[in-house]
C-alpha cells in the first residue's frame, strides 16, 4: 500500500526559523515525531538542523499514518521555543475543516445517493486526515446501518446511502468521535414504508387516524371497525349486533375527542360510537338511501355524507346521487346534487373531504372526477384531467392537507397522486413496485415526512407510503 501523503509546505518557513532556537534535544524530538520508523540511524545522523528534517520529508513527500496525528505534539513542543506567533498561525491555518456536500433532501425507494465529506485546511487546501470517518444511518423500521467511507483522495471521502426502505433516514457523520458540521441530517425516502393488516382485514375501505395516532379502519367484510397501532398490532375492534341488518361499515370519520362517525350501508344510517366502542346515537335513516362517504367540517363541525343507491342508469332513485349535510346530533340540514353529468350533478359520489377553508371535495366513481363546492354547498369547479394526457380513472379516497394539497386514490390506475388545490398534478406518491392493486381509502399521518396510509382494498391491507 502506498504511503499516504501530507501537505507540509507551510512548515518550511517555520523550520527555517527554528534552527536559531532549537537545542539538540528538541531537534531529536522533532526527528522522532515527524519521521518515526522512516529513518535509520545513518539518516538521522545526517540531519543537523530542523531544515534538514523538512527537506528530507519534502523529498519523500510522505510520513507514516501514525505520525501524522503527532504533528500536534510537535506544535506543542515548538510553542516552548520563542516562535509562538508563527506556531499559532500555522496551527490555525493547518487545522482541518470538514464539510458534508451533496446531501439529498429526498430519495425514491430503490435509489442511491453519494454524499461527500470534504476535509481542507482553512485556506481551502485538501488535508489528509487519519481520523476515521464514522457514519450511521438510522432507518424508519428501527434498523441502523454503518456506512463505510471510501477515500477518494485530495481530502474527499464518499458515503453511499441506499434507499432500501421507505420512511426517513437520520444520518450521523463523525470524524473520530466529533460530529462533522451538518450532521445529523435527514433524508426522506419516498415509497413503501410498511404493509400492515394482512390476515386481519377483509376488503377494508376507509381509514382515518385517531388522537393516539392509531389506524382506524372500516373493515367492511368483517362487519367491524378495526383499530391498530402504527406497527399494525390490533388494539381494539368493534362489532354491533343490535341493528336490524348486520352493520356494513363503508367509511369512518373521527373527532378530536375520538368520537367515531361511521356510515353503515347495511342499515342506511350514520352510527356514532365513543372511543371504547359504546353506541352513542344513530341518525339519517329517514334521509339516506345508501350511506357512503363521510367527513366532518373543520369549520362548523357539520357532517357530510355521500348517498347513492348503487344504480348507474335511469332506474336510480330520484333523490339519490347527492351529498347530505347533518349536524353532529343528527339533525338534517340539506342536500345538494342529483344524478347527472353536469356541474353539481353526480354519478356515484363516493368519498367526501373538507379542507381548512370549508370547501367540500367529492370524488365520483362513474363520472371519474372530483367536484369542489364552497362551504355553502355551491359549485366552484371540478377536475379530471390532472396533466397532459393524464386523467383520473375511478377516483375513490380523497384527503387534503394543511396546505390544501389534495391526495387521491386513482383506483383504476392503481396509484395515489398528489395534486394542488385546483387539481393539477404534483407527484405520484407510490410506485409500481409498491404493488397497490385497488387503492380505496386514504389518510395522512403526522409523523415522518407526512406519511400517507392507503387502504389496498383487494389486497386486504394498509400500505404506509412516505412522500
Amino acid at each position: 500500500m502506498a504511503t499516504p501523503k501530507i501537505i507540509i509546505s507551510p512548515l518550511r518557513a517555520l523550520f527555517h526559523s527554528l534552527d536559531r532556537h532549537l537545542d539538540n534535544t528538541a531537534l531529536d524530538r522533532i526527528k522522532l515525531l515527524l519521521t518515526g520508523n522512516l529513518l535509520d540511524e545513518k539518516d538521522t545522523e545526517k540531519m543537523k538542523t530542523a531544515m534538514d528534517v523538512f527537506v528530507y520529508l519534502e523529498m519523500r513527500g510522505c510520513v507514516s499514518p501514525d505520525n501524522v496525528e503527532l504533528l500536534i505534539e510537535v506544535m506543542d513542543l515548538l510553542q516552548r521555543q520563542p516562535l509562538k506567533k508563527e506556531v499559532e498561525q500555522f496551527k490555525y491555518d493547518s487545522s482541518p475543516m470538514c464539510a458534508i456536500e451533496g446531501i439529498p433532501t429526498s430519495l425514491v425507494r430503490g435509489e442511491s445517493a453519494n454524499v461527500t465529506v470534504r476535509i481542507t485546511d482553512r485556506r481551502g487546501k485538501p488535508v489528509v486526515s487519519y481520523k476515521e470517518i464514522k457514519t450511521k444511518v438510522w432507518k424508519e423500521d428501527g434498523s441502523c446501518e454503518d456506512i463505510v467511507a471510501v477515500d477518494k483522495g485530495h481530502g474527499r471521502h464518499s458515503l453511499r446511502i441506499d434507499a432500501d426502505v421507505g420512511g426517513s433516514f437520520e444520518v450521523t457523520v463523525e470524524q473520530g468521535d466529533q460530529p462533522i458540521p451538518g450532521s445529523p441530517f435527514v433524508i426522506s425516502i419516498k415509497g413503501l414504508v410498511k404493509t400492515i393488516g394482512k390476515g386481519q382485514l377483509n376488503m377494508p375501505t376507509r381509514i382515518t387516524i385517531n388522537k393516539s395516532g392509531d389506524f382506524v379502519t372500516a373493515d367492511k367484510f368483517n362487519n367491524r371497525i378495526h383499530i391498530a397501532d402504527r406497527n399494525g398490532k390490533t388494539k381494539l375492534s368493534f362489532t354491533f349486533t343490535q341493528f336490524e341488518n348486520p352493520l356494513v361499515p363503508e367509511k369512518i370519520a373521527v373527532l378530536a375527542d375520538d368520537e367515531y362517525f361511521m356510515s353503515d350501508s347495511g342499515n342506511n344510517q350514520i352510527v356514532v360510537i365513543d372511543e371504547d366502542g359504546q353506541l352513542l346515537r344513530c341518525f339519517g335513516q329517514n334521509e339516506l338511501k345508501y350511506a357512503f362517504g363521510i367527513s366532518i367540517s373543520p369549520l362548523d363541525g357539520s357532517v357530510y355524507v355521500t348517498d347513492w343507491d348503487q344504480k348507474f342508469d335511469d332506474t336510480h332513485k330520484e333523490d339519490s346521487h347527492c351529498v347530505r349535510k347533518f349536524t353532529q346530533d343528527g339533525q338534517y340540514i340539506k342536500s345538494f346534487g342529483k344524478y347527472g353529468t353536469r356541474k353539481g350533478e353526480f354519478r356515484g359520489p363516493e368519498y367526501v373531504a373538507i379542507n381548512r377553508q370549508g370547501e367540500v371535495l367529492v370524488s365520483e366513481v362513474i363520472n371519474s372526477r372530483v367536484q369542489v363546492f364552497n362551504a355553502d354547498c355551491e359549485w366552484l369547479y371540478s377536475f379530471r384531467n390532472i396533466r397532459t394526457n393524464d386523467i383520473l380513472m375511478r377516483p375513490l379516497g380523497i384527503v387534503t392537507d394543511a396546505d390544501s394539497y389534495v391526495y387521491v386514490c386513482d383506483a383504476d390506475h392503481k396509484r395515489v397522486v398528489k395534486l394542488d388545490s385546483r387539481g393539477r398534478f404534483l407527484s405520484r406518491i407510490d410506485s409500481d413496485e409498491d404493488g397497490l392493486d385497488f387503492p380505496h381509502g386514504i389518510a395522512l399521518t403526522s409523523d415522518v415526512a407526512c406519511s400517507v396510509a392507503v387502504v389496498d382494498h383487494t389486497n386486504d391491507c394498509i400500505k404506509v407510503l412516505a412522500q
